[in-house]
Formats: structure tokens, C-alpha cells, sequence
């Protein structure tokens, strides 16, 4: 029956299985055997139900028919920095090469916005705009919906830097930098060197927000310039 049908790829993995209704004319049983077959594969692991979507082949992957927003609240950070570093720099790659003067007055404005930006809240909204300008300058609009659903995911997020119980001028001064490096090659078309300029912001990010929030989702914890 199903079981059959699964292993022998007629239902890949992960994807949706047919309707109940299909599902019974296929195989030739009524709706009441068909679903204690699927409720004892659904035991076993063989498949997964999500109420008002169907039963999917395989395992519960978060990552199957979830909304980034979902993806988001149990994401690790160095699974959303991974996520970043292969997109990201190759999407600046290409804004170098589109840039108009229209793109980079928005870019400036998001830049220097958010270099003023007094409370987290306040970065992390211009840090968004300054990087989702990025990829609109691609005119890719695939490359805009990816980038799109990697920022609603990192909102969702434990590792979002608006977590934080302490606003620090120095990191903010120390991310702004690096913004300014993007620009200045995104400016002057230079790929390779945006490539790279967003390549170690990125990096930056992990190697300062993980200890900056990884006791503070949980807990209070002073400012770093009183940390032993």
C-alpha cells in the first residue's frame, strides 16, 4: 500500500503525499483503513502530518514547510551564519555590479542611519534595510526573496542582536565599519572587494555577537566592559 509505494519512490521524500481521497482510489481501501495506515507510519517515522497541510514522506524536518519565522526560533546562530556567508557575499557580488545611483543613495541612507542608531532596536531596523538594499540592487528577485526570508528568520531568532540587555556605541562603531567597507567597494564596483568586505562582516558578527547574547537569552548579564 503506501508503505509500498514510499519505498519504492513512487512518494519522494519530503514531498506531500496525495489526498485521503486520492490516496484511496489509487490504492483501492476505504478512508478508515487508509488512515490507520498512515497513523501506524506516522509512528514509525515514515511520514509526518501537519494539521491543514497533508502528511509529507519522511521524517518532521523544521526545515520542510515552515515559515522562516518558525525556522527562526530554533535556529543556532552558527546555522544562520553559515546561511549568510554562502549568500550574502555573492549577493554583494553582484550588487557591485548593478549598483545604480539610486541604490546607493539608499544604501548611504540605511548606512549612516544606523550608524547613529542609539538602541538595538534602532540598528537592527536600519542593519535590515541596509542589507535587503543590497540585494534589491541585484534586480534578482529570487535573490531578494531568499534574503527576505533569511532576515525573517534571524528576527525570529534567540541570536537577534535586539536581544540584548546592553546597547555598546563601540560594537555598533565596530559593525558601521564594516558597512562603510561594503559601500566604498559596492560604490566603486568593485566585486571582489565587496565580496570579501561583507564576507568578514559576517564573520565579524559571529566571533562578537555570540558571546555578546549567548548567556543574555536567558539571563541578565552586565555590560562587557564589566565582565572579569
Amino acid at each position: 500500500m503506501v508503505r509500498n509505494r514510499i519505498l519504492i519512490g513512487h512518494y519522494p521524500l519530503h514531498r506531500k503525499l496525495p489526498s485521503e481521497r486520492k490516496l484511496c482510489a489509487e490504492i483501492g481501501i476505504s478512508r478508515s483503513v487508509l488512515r490507520v495506515a498512515l497513523k501506524r507510519l506516522s509512528d514509525e517515522g515514515a511520514i509526518w502530518q501537519h494539521i491543514g497541510k497533508g502528511s509529507f514522506v519522511g521524517g518532521s524536518p523544521c526545515s520542510v514547510a515552515s515559515a522562516p519565522e518558525i525556522l527562526g526560533t530554533s535556529a543556532r546562530l552558527s546555522d544562520l551564519i553559515e546561511c549568510r556567508l554562502a549568500l550574502e557575499p555573492l549577493v554583494t557580488h553582484m550588487a557591485a555590479l548593478r549598483i545604480t545611483k539610486k541604490n546607493l543613495a539608499l544604501l548611504e541612507r540605511y548606512h549612516h542611519q544606523a550608524a547613529a542608531a542609539t538602541d538595538w532596536t534602532t540598528w537592527d531596523r536600519w542593519d535590515d534595510l541596509f542589507h535587503r538594499a543590497i540585494a534589491e540592487t541585484t534586480g534578482n528577485p529570487f535573490m531578494i526573496g531568499i534574503i527576505d526570508s533569511v532576515f525573517r528568520a534571524k528576527n525570529a531568532s534567540p541570536w537577534n542582536i535586539k536581544r540584548a540587555q546592553h546597547f555598546e556605541p563601540e560594537l555598533r562603531d565596530q559593525y558601521s565599519r564594516h558597512h562603510a567597507k561594503i559601500l566604498f567597494h559596492i560604490a566603486r564596483r568593485n566585486r571582489m572587494g565587496a565580496e570579501k568586505a561583507m564576507r568578514d562582516h559576517i564573520a565579524g558578527i559571529q566571533l562578537t555577537l555570540g558571546p555578546f547574547l549567548s548567556l543574555e537569552v536567558t539571563q541578565t548579564v552586565p555590560s562587557r566592559r564589566s565582565r572579569p
